[in-house]
Order: C-alpha cells, then sequence, then structure tokens
C-alpha cells in the first residue's frame, strides 16, 4: 500500500474541500444566473407578445370600425335601392366611397351581398372584378350569412385568393341603412400585409434579437403571418401540439419547446380577443440566443474557478509545508527516540497545538532518559543486591562451614590421631567420640543443606516446609512464632512455593536481627482469585518513609513482583512491623 505523507494528505483534503464549495458556490451561481436570465427573457417576451396583441386587436378594431361606418354610409343606399336588386344590374362603387377605402393600402377589394348575389370590386380602381350567382361560394356565403345572423361584423380567417397564392381576410358589416334592401353586407378584403408590418419586426433593438420573432398562429397549429426565417409560411409552416395546446388554453403564459423550425426556443403567447379572428400571438426567441449572458458567466466562473483551484492548490501546498514541518521534525525525533536516543528534543517555534505536542514530546524526552537513569541505578543496585545475597550466602555458608562443620572435622582428626591401639580401653572411648562426633557431622551437613533447600518443600509441600522453618526460628531464637494457615495449597506451583518460602524466610531473618520482638505471626491464606500473606511483629518498628530498606526487603518485593503481585510494609516505630503480600493463586 503506497504511503502518502501528511502534506500529501492536506493538501488533498483541502483541494477536494475547495473544488467542492467552488463547484457548489458556481453551480448554484451558473443556475441562479440562468433561472434569472430565463425569467428576463420571459419577461421580455411577454412585453413583446403583450405589445403585438395590443396592436393586432386595435388593428382589427379599427377595420371593423371601418366596416361599421361604411355599412352605415347613406351613400350606398341607392346601390341598395330595390330596382337594382330587382332588375339584376350590377350597381357602381361611387368614386367617393372608393376613395376613403382606398386612403388605406391594406384593402385590395371590396364585397358586396346583396340578395345572395357577390359582387367583387377591385382596389383602388372601382372595375367591376367578379359578380356571383347566389349559392356560387359557398364559404363565402357562409360568412355573409353569419354576419348577418348576429347583427355585427365579424372577421373572417384567411383565405386564399381565387386568382393566385395570397392570402385575405374579409371585414364583413351587415348594411344598416333605413331604406336598404334587407339582408345585404359589405366585406372589406384585407390583405396579410397589415399584419405583416405588425408581427413581421426585424429590427434586433425590438426584444426579439437575431432569432426572435413574433407570429400569429390558428388552431389549426398553421401560421396566420409571415415567418422571419421561412419562406410562404402561411398555412405552410406548423407550429408543434405542445405549442398548440398551451397557446389556446385560454390562458397566457410561456414554455420551453421547439418551434415549427425544430429549433429550441423560450415563448410567450397569448390568444387574441373576440371579435378578433381565433388565433394565438407568439412571441419566442432561440435558446441559444437566450443564454448567450449565461454562457458567457459560465465561462467566466470556470475561468475563476480554475484561477480559484490553482491559487488554493499553491496555498495549501505552501500551508500544508508548513503545517508539516514541525510533525515531520517531531517524527524524526520520536524514531530516534526509538533507537534510544533518549533526552532528543525538537524546538518549539508555535503556540499552537503543534507547538503544545513539541513541548509535551520534550517532557516526555526528559522523562525517559530520566527513568533511563533511575532504571540504571535500579539495575545497578539490583545486580549489586544480587551479588552482596550471593556473597552474604557464601560468607555465612563459608562461616557454617567453618565455624561448625571445619572444627567438627578438625576435632575429628585429632580424636583419630590421638588413638593408640596398645592402650585397648582409651581406645575404646574415642571411638565412642568420634560416633557422636560424626553424627554431629551429619546434622551440620544436613542444616546447612536444609538452609539452601528444604526437602520438605519439594517433598511435603510448602505448609510443613513453613512450619518447621517457623519451628526452628523458634527454637534457635527467643521469638515465639506462630503459623496459621487456611486453603489448600497442593496445587500451588513450584515456583510460587520456592518464592513463599524465601519472602518469609527472609522477612523472619530481618525479625530475628532487627526486631527486638518477643513474638511474631505468619499466616497465609488462599482464596479462589489470590492468596495473602502477612507476617507481622511487635518489634520496635521503624519509619518506612526515612528508612532505606535494604537487600532483604527489596529482594523480597522483586519476588512478589515477579509473581504478578503486590509488597507493602507497614510499621511505625515502638507499633511493630507489618508484611503484607497479595499473588494471583494461578501466579
Amino acid at each position: 500500500m503506497p504511503k502518502n505523507s501528511l502534506s500529501e494528505k492536506l493538501t488533498i483534503y483541502f483541494m477536494v474541500l475547495s473544488i467542492g464549495a467552488i463547484t457548489i458556490v458556481g453551480g448554484y451561481s451558473y443556475i441562479s444566473a440562468r433561472r434569472a436570465q430565463m425569467a428576463r427573457t420571459y419577461n421580455q417576451l411577454a412585453s413583446v407578445r403583450y405589445l403585438k396583441k395590443k396592436e393586432v386587436e386595435g388593428f382589427y378594431a379599427d377595420r371593423i370600425n371601418e366596416a361599421k361606418s361604411l355599412a352605415s354610409d347613406p351613400a350606398l343606399l341607392h346601390l341598395m335601392s330595390e330596382k337594382y336588386s330587382l332588375a339584376g344590374s350590377i350597381p357602381t362603387v361611387p368614386s367617393l366611397l372608393l376613395n376613403i377605402i382606398n386612403s388605406h393600402s391594406f384593402y385590395n377589394g371590396l364585397l358586396l351581398f346583396v340578395n345572395g348575389r357577390i359582387v367583387s370590386y377591385n382596389m383602388p380602381s372601382d372595375d367591376l372584378l367578379s359578380e356571383q350567382a347566389p349559392g356560387t361560394n359557398r364559404a363565402k356565403d357562409s360568412l355573409f350569412q353569419l354576419a348577418l345572423k348576429n347583427g355585427k361584423p365579424i372577421i373572417s380567417d384567411l383565405i386564399k385568393s381565387d386568382t393566385g397564392s395570397e392570402w385575405f381576410q374579409m371585414i364583413i358589416a351587415p348594411i344598416k341603412i333605413r331604406g336598404c334592401v334587407q339582408n345585404s353586407a359589405i366585406a372589406l378584403k384585407l390583405t396579410t400585409t397589415a399584419i405583416d408590418r405588425i408581427m413581421l419586426d426585424t429590427n434586433q433593438l425590438n426584444g426579439l434579437g437575431k432569432s426572435g420573432e413574433a407570429y400569429l398562429a390558428g388552431k389549426d397549429r398553421y401560421l396566420r403571418s409571415s415567418s422571419r426565417f421561412t419562406d410562404n409560411s402561411i398555412f405552410n409552416a406548423r407550429i408543434n401540439y405542445k405549442t398548440a395546446r398551451l397557446a389556446f388554453n385560454g390562458n397566457n403564459g410561456y414554455w420551453l419547446l421547439n418551434d415549427y423550425r425544430g429549433v429550441k426556443v423560450l415563448g410567450s403567447f397569448a390568444q387574441l380577443s373576440s371579435p378578433c379572428p381565433s388565433w394565438a400571438v407568439i412571441a419566442e426567441i432561440d435558446m441559444h440566443e437566450a443564454m448567450v449572458p449565461i454562457i458567457s458567466i459560465r465561462n467566466n466562473i470556470i475561468f475563476i474557478s480554475v484561477f480559484i483551484v490553482l491559487v488554493v492548490l499553491l496555498s495549501t501546498w505552501l500551508l500544508s509545508r508548513k503545517l508539516s514541518r514541525p510533525l515531520i521534525k517531531l517524527q524524526k525525533a520520536v524514531q530516534e527516540l526509538g533507537k534510544g536516543n533518549l533526552g532528543m528534543q525538537v524546538e518549539v517555534a508555535t503556540n499552537d497545538e503543534i507547538g503544545e505536542l513539541a513541548k509535551s514530546f520534550n517532557q516526555m524526552s526528559e522523562q525517559l532518559k530520566e527513568k533511563d537513569v533511575m532504571l540504571q541505578k535500579e539495575r545497578t543496585r539490583r545486580m549489586r543486591a544480587a551479588f552482596d545475597g550471593q556473597d552474604t550466602e557464601r560468607q555465612r555458608l563459608s562461616r557454617e562451614l567453618h565455624d561448625g562443620l571445619g572444627q567438627s572435622l578438625i576435632a575429628q582428626k585429632l580424636r583419630l590421631e590421638s588413638i593408640k591401639f596398645p592402650e585397648p580401653d582409651k581406645t575404646t572411648g574415642l571411638l565412642d567420640e568420634l560416633k557422636l562426633c560424626s553424627d554431629r557431622l551429619v546434622d551440620e551437613v544436613r542444616r546447612i543443606s536444609n538452609d539452601l533447600m528444604p526437602a520438605q518443600l519439594t517433598q511435603f509441600g510448602i505448609v510443613p516446609a513453613l512450619r518447621q522453618h517457623c519451628d526452628e526460628v523458634s527454637r534457635l531464637s527467643s521469638i515465639d512464632v506462630s503459623f496459621e494457615t487456611t486453603g489448600n495449597f497442593e496445587i500451588m506451583r513450584r515456583k510460587v512455593k520456592i518464592y513463599l518460602f524465601r519472602i518469609i524466610q527472609e522477612a523472619l531473618n530481618n525479625i530475628v536481627k532487627h526486631s527486638g520482638s518477643r513474638s511474631a505471626g505468619v499466616e497465609i491464606v488462599q482464596t479462589r482469585e489470590n492468596i495473602f500473606v502477612s507476617i507481622s511483629d511487635t518489634g520496635q518498628g521503624f519509619n518506612t518513609e526515612k528508612a532505606c530498606p535494604g537487600n532483604g526487603l527489596n529482594n523480597m518485593r522483586e519476588r512478589a513482583l515477579l509473581l504478578g503481585g503486590s509488597f507493602s510494609i507497614t510499621s511505625l516505630p515502638g507499633k511493630g512491623t507489618t508484611i503484607e503480600i497479595q499473588i494471583p493463586s494461578n501466579g
């Protein structure tokens, strides 16, 4: 597994956090700006659509008023007289009326509906274009009949010219002049030029830019005005189903859909009010053009984000190096400390947690050095105590061998040399003394061997060995030693037996040598978990805080600790001394 340094980890963590934060902020900014731009574009399109709608509705309102004025003009009375209609003559439109109609360039014809006949006149001249018998053109007849039935002007949908590919509308108004022929009406032929002047706007400063446009569409989804981008779009270009469903739902609104060209656009729609045709005004602009400012903002966000990431990367790298430098020094110091170079010190350059860590390391290093010195001293002391114990034991054995066994052997030698066979009586007495001296030598050797390793400890267990030792101490000294036990000590391990025997043996030796006590007590209690040992006397005691413990006490403490137990000593001047030891039963 590859190892990553602290500096690399800090750099990676900071970079991940910074990139995440920049991504969130940048994404939120971009989304907010995009929503704001779309809302602004929708409002702009709604304004254009509102203006176009009002212009179209105003335009048709004016045309209806003109048709109503013409339908109420008395100048038409002689044209609608009964004799013309009965005679079947073709009336001629007066020049004055034609001049009034021709003042608007978007009219190109006039229709009169008299007794079921439709008479067409060409504009701007007053020449008769055609006359149709009743029932010849059912579509036009139905429009005239509808206007007469409603009793008010109507505006037709686009109608294709009989002579070409042009489209026109009829503004039909019932003629309401007293004395005129009943069921008569007048219709103005309106070209698509007027509507295109309103809807077809190529000025980029009017809110629709380069790709925007406003147009009219019918419920059959076909366009009713010329397209900015498609030639001959009237009744050729067709909006999609979703656009038509939204545009003719009776409400104003906006969308994000594909237009009749298949281009994704932002659009705003509204239906024309009556008596206008059942058309919808649609204002739209390409999504791409509407989002040009957002694309610029997005590019700026990306550029700024990359710049910030580079700055953060450099700053993070420098900062991580600065933060990790003291930690690297600490790491090297710890490695040196692990190699045994105690007392290592690092420079404390900051007042933060790293500085506190450096101070703690320096303190730990000094303490380890001090502990090492103390351990060396303790080791030396223990080695000295061990050697001193060995030397003391050797001296004791030497004295016993010299003073006891040695003297007995010398006496035995002298007695052997004094034997003279010619004197039988004396020889018999010397042999008896030699036998008695030999018995004493055997006892002395047995005693020395028993001091080194009691035979009863290995053969019969710790309780008999300790009881014999306590009895021997009582016999050889003036101290009455009592011995009490509780528990089963047969399953005790050999090491535990030897250590406990040596601890009690050393404690009784100290009592004999230093306590001046008349009595002493040894008690061993074994429970399921622990073994408790108590050795007490009623002697002179000592001050445990001021006294310097000798090798005997240190040996007892070390043996108890080696068994995984605890060692404590309680003593007061004139109050005696108590040693308490606790070791695990399975120690």
